[in-house]
């Protein structure tokens, strides 16, 4: 067996194995998520903990191939996964988890010890940190559906390890094992990754996309590679603030139920973005190639569509009674 094969084995069969493992413990210890009105159609209640299936998955990569990571991913990986756990089972205040997020990022900067955009070491490691913070933070507002944010998590790992061979083995070992949880994740989920998958996952996509950032056109392709996140990250900034909310306030205007309200079912929402995200990861992938007058056109590219998809957006707000009455549709 190949050794790529031998990390999406390993990833997908751990995925799937310790998603199942944990859905029944969480079901048989009460660990499920209440109907949340925010996300109309969460209608009953739901197994919790599946990023610690997730978290399964890319252990057992780790244990049958070798050298898939190092301490200096490991360590800040467990604390974020840790953390998330903690909210998830007893909710942390934001300023809280926002201070254990810089410490653990910046646990992340310092085992990493150099490397980023600048060359310069407390800046990068500046950076390094704020880019773990955001992911993290993008990650989690991100999974309002069922299958959506493991699903483009997984494309983006796939690509972010296509694109730097020094990530491949723990890129792809997290794609499968992303894979693996949406199993059983997908519409309709028996089980949600909770606060532990996002965070893991965001912190995972920040460690595996920050070596690009320091090459051109490689920063732009490593955006690319996380563009969903940061698009919905930026669009519930805006729209929230907009309506004099403080951003980080829960409210329904993710793009996914938008795109809901708008008519279209989870299932089509979920392959939609699954697909933008996989387009957007192919045309990136033509950018080391491409000429710089390439790069500046799939830069504005990227930046026009989103526009354009954000002002489509804006036209369907989300009335809750509308997309609860929906939950029994096929989805």
């Amino acid at each position: 067996m190949s050794a790529t094969a031998a990390v999406l084995s390993a990833g997908a069969l751990g995925g799937v194995l310790g998603t199942w493992l944990v859905r029944g413990l969480a079901r048989r210890a009460g660990f499920v998520a209440k109907p949340n009105p925010i996300v109309p159609q969460h209608r009953a209640p739901t197994a919790y903990l599946g990023g610690v299936g997730i978290a399964v998955g890319i252990a057992t990569t780790m244990l049958l191939v070798p050298d898939t990571c190092g301490r200096a991913f490991v360590l800040p990986a467990a604390g974020y996964l840790a953390l998330g756990l903690w909210d998830d089972l007893r909710p942390l205040r934001p300023l809280a988890k926002l201070i254990f997020q810089l410490a653990l990022a910046g646990l992340a900067a310092w085992l990493a010890r150099g490397g980023g955009p600048s060359g310069i070491g407390a800046l990068d490691a500046a950076l390094r940190v704020a880019w773990i913070v955001l992911l993290v933070n993008a990650v989690n507002v991100t999974d309002v559906c069922d299958g959506l944010a493991g699903g483009i998590a997984a494309i983006g790992f796939t690509f972010l390890g296509a694109w730097n061979p020094g990530m491949r083995p723990l890129a792809w070992g997290l794609a499968a094992a992303c894979a693996g949880f949406l199993v059983f994740n997908r519409p309709r989920a028996s089980i949600f990754m909770g606060d532990a998958g996002s965070h893991l996952l965001g912190y995972a996509l920040a460690w595996t996309s920050f070596p690009l950032l320091g090459r051109w056109p490689d920063g732009l392709m490593a955006v690319a590679a996380v563009a969903p996140f940061l698009f919905e990250v930026t669009f519930l900034i805006v729209v929230r603030t907009r309506r004099g909310m403080a951003w980080w306030r829960g409210s329904p205007d993710h793009f996914a139920l938008r795109m809901q309200a708008a008519g279209l079912s989870r299932w089509r929402t979920v392959a939609l973005s699954w697909a933008a995200a996989a387009v957007v990861g192919v045309l990136a992938s033509w950018l080391p190639s491409a000429s710089p007058v390439s790069h500046a056109v799939f830069g504005a590219g990227l930046a026009a569509a989103s526009g354009a998809f954000a002002a489509w957006l804006l036209r369907h707000d989300v009335h809750v009674g509308s997309l609860a009455g929906r939950a029994a549709e096929p989805s």
